[in-house]
């Protein structure tokens, strides 16, 4: 799909019967197509800079592993941190924050992009509801 496919009219359709409010007063500034795919950087630390959450990957949202992702990411350099300023670690231990991170990162998106079909939308898998 494109820009294109979704001109002002149809996107107004669209909103007013997902809100099933045909009289809602809606005005359109600016049409984006959404694109679910996952980004990882490919590097989390670069010298005294580090990447952390959204910073470091975009996930899709399914799942709520970029949240998660990022809480972790997050503790996992906090307390590295934490353990270097207060002289109970040799700065080295900072190199580890990527070794471990990306990895995870990686995983997640893969799983995420698995839950998703063709058009970007969550595939039924199968849950009950």
């Amino acid at each position: 799909a494109t820009c294109h496919d979704f001109p002002p009219a149809r996107c107004l359709s669209l909103i007013h019967s997902a809100l099933g409010m045909n009289d809602l007063d809606v005005e359109i500034q600016s049409i984006l197509l959404w694109d679910p795919s996952a980004r990882i950087a490919a590097r989390y630390q670069r010298g005294h800079v580090f990447l952390v959450g959204d910073a470091a990957h975009a996930i899709p949202p399914w799942g709520g592993f970029g949240l998660n992702t990022g809480i972790h990411d997050a503790h996992n350099l906090a307390w590295k941190l934490a353990a270097v300023i207060k002289g109970e670690a040799s700065s080295s231990l900072l190199s580890t924050y990527e070794v471990e991170r990306r990895p995870v990162a990686l995983r997640l998106s893969t799983i995420a992009g698995a839950m998703q079909d063709e058009r970007g939308f969550v595939k039924h898998l199968g849950w009950s509801t």
